[in-house]
Formats: structure tokens, C-alpha cells, sequence
């Protein structure tokens, strides 16, 4: 018997009909400005410091989006308000491109 043999190759398909050959990176998150504060604190403005930021990208502080604004592909701003560090605890933060892809975490604490 004469034995049929086949390869399956799997890529991504785009939503425009085109193919992911090159996956674009998620953010990466380096560092921020500040990552503590008092409970009962104002509203505080940290930078963001990593890699791979895209325009559009937002921080997110505890899953939640922050008015954020992109100062270069490694820096963002955003506002943390107060009504956020109200009660005491670690709150993760992270930032997500418009384009899905959200960074690793890194921690921010209200004493």
C-alpha cells in the first residue's frame, strides 16, 4: 500500500486578509516614576518607563483605563485619581496598546 503524507502549516490571519508573519511585541513595563502613596492621597501623575508603547496605548491601574498620554515608545503618563488609592492595598499596573497587547504588571501601593 502506497502510504499519502502531508504538512499542515498554521498562521495567524488578520482581520484585513493578510497574514502575521511578524507578531508585533507586547508593551513592556521597566519601571514607574512613583509606585507608593498614602491612602486619602490627591490625585497623583506617574510616568510609565518600558518599551514598545504604540500611540493610542493607555495605563491601566488596577485593570481599570487612566487618562494616560504617550510621551514616546518607552514613556507614558497617566493620572491616578484619588477616589483609586482610597483604601490601602497593591494595585497592579499595566498598559495596553490599542492593538490588544497589554505588558506585564508591576506593582503600585497605597499605605
Amino acid at each position: 500500500m502506497k502510504k499519502l503524507g502531508f504538512a499542515v502549516a498554521v498562521l495567524t490571519v488578520l482581520a484585513c486578509g493578510g497574514t502575521n508573519l511578524n507578531p508585533i511585541a507586547p508593551p513592556v513595563i521597566n519601571n514607574l516614576s512613583v509606585n507608593s502613596a498614602s491612602a486619602g492621597s490627591p490625585d497623583l501623575l506617574i510616568q510609565v518607563n518600558g518599551e514598545d508603547f504604540l500611540p493610542g496605548a493607555v495605563v491601566r491601574f488596577n485593570g481599570n483605563n487612566k487618562s494616560s498620554l504617550l510621551i514616546s515608545s518607552s514613556a507614558i503618563t497617566a493620572t491616578i485619581p484619588a477616589a483609586d488609592m482610597a483604601t490601602a492595598g497593591v494595585f497592579p499596573i499595566t498598559v495596553k496598546n490599542p492593538d490588544g497587547t497589554v505588558s506585564n504588571s508591576s506593582d503600585f501601593t497605597v499605605n
